[in-house]
């Protein structure tokens, strides 16, 4: 699939949630970069499949990212994957 540079590149993240851990903390620290550099046309968006807003939500959303809350266990899969599939044919990843 090919993407519009002027819209912009998309990539979507599959986490379980933005605990305070050195991956989390380093997906803040990009997602930051790329909001105060708009000309790198790119943008981080996730998944939580915990479910639940974790310690970085607020500030993810500040910066321009997206979040779906997809909870994804034994149980759930099937609702995990028409939610998933769900938000890969509403937005561009």
């Amino acid at each position: 699939m090919s993407h519009d540079m002027a819209a912009g590149r998309k990539v979507l993240h599959i986490i379980h949630g933005f605990g305070t851990g050195g991956v989390e903390t380093w997906l803040l620290a990009t997602v930051k970069y790329l909001h105060h550099h708009p000309e790198l046309n790119l943008q981080f968006d996730f998944v939580i499949t915990g479910g639940v807003p974790g310690t970085f939500d607020e500030e993810i959303e500040l910066h321009g990212s997206k979040i779906f809350y997809i909870r994804f266990s034994n149980t759930s899969l099937r609702s995990f994957r028409e939610s998933f599939r769900e938000v890969l044919a509403n937005h561009d990843y």
